[in-house]
């Protein structure tokens, strides 16, 4: 490589963009495995919880997913932990007060991103909405969630964190279990009112519990800091939306298998369904007949 002249200039150029070093120094090798280390965890780890409810989480593609992501997780830690500069900072984890606000923030993750998932299924298989009206129906809840966010900032700055989030995540935790409550008679006004009430807790607690984390990062390590809590994020919601599938997917089967046990041939349901069908497919039997023999004539 050339040390002088436009060659000296070109292969600066050229880091700054790509943002690896190209002189020989080791810089661009270390990057190089960090980048190959983190992109195998993640993309084993979130292609095992997509697949799992296909594919079984006890079958041999699912748990070699799992163990590739767990080996290459710690080779990427303990990378991470030798080098002077790294893609994603471990050593932000012995900050406790981060920590907390990594921990919270992955449960206010899956608090949102449960209600996403759930209630359009709910809403268009259940209550038989249109996906336009589905999307009408959440609109206030992000606009809420949105409202809130500069006014939670506000009271953050006079009162503190622990106030905000305890109000928040409290007020999530109430209106999450009274969605249990939801059936087919649920009104659609109620369920927009009902979000947007959660969405006011979402939208106290998920700005002070990043901006109580970052205030306790050096100023020099926010950007590393910044790069843990996205990470953090992603995967929390990707293993939340697993988890929730898994559990609606149980209870289906569960509840399938209760109703029919209900379901006999001795059953009066079942005589009831029987003659039913009988009468349609006797009615389509006969206007089939009837087109048959041509249009009616007087």
């Amino acid at each position: 490589m050339k040390k002088n002249g436009w060659g000296f200039i070109w292969e600066n150029e050229k880091s700054k963009v790509t943002g690896i070093d190209c002189c020989p120094n080791g810089a661009a090798f270390n990057r190089l495995h960090q980048v190959i280390f983190s992109a195998a965890a993640c993309f084993s780890l979130l292609l095992a919880l997509s697949e799992g409810q296909d594919r079984g989480w006890t079958s041999q593609y699912i748990v070699t997913l799992f163990l590739l992501s767990g080996f290459t997780m710690i080779c990427f830690v303990m990378w991470e932990l030798s080098v002077p500069n790294p893609l994603i900072d471990i050593r932000l984890l012995k900050n406790p007060v981060l920590v907390a606000s990594l921990t919270a923030t992955c449960i206010s993750t899956i608090a949102l991103f449960s209600v996403v998932f759930l209630i359009p299924i709910y809403a268009q298989n259940m209550l038989g909405f249109t996906p336009m009206e589905t999307g009408l129906m959440m609109m206030p809840m992000a606009l809420v969630t949105g409202f809130m966010m500069p006014i939670s900032g506000k009271i953050f700055d006079k009162f503190g964190a622990f106030g905000l989030c305890f109000c928040g995540m409290a007020l999530v935790t109430v209106i999450t279990y009274h969605l249990h409550n939801l059936s087919l008679d649920t009104d659609y006004r109620y369920l927009q009112i009902i979000l947007s009430v959660r969405a006011v807790g979402l939208g106290l607690a998920t700005m002070p519990l990043t901006t109580a984390g970052m205030n306790t990062v050096p100023r020099m390590l926010v950007g590393r800091a910044t790069a843990l809590n996205n990470t953090v994020r992603q995967v929390s919601a990707s293993m939340g939306i697993a988890y929730l599938t898994y559990v609606m997917l149980q209870r289906q089967a569960y509840h399938t298998a209760v109703l029919s046990e209900n379901v006999t041939l001795s059953s009066p349901v079942t005589g009831m369904m029987v003659a039913q069908m009988q009468g349609c497919l006797a009615g389509r039997a006969w206007w089939e007949t009837l087109q048959s023999r041509g249009p009616l004539k007087y």
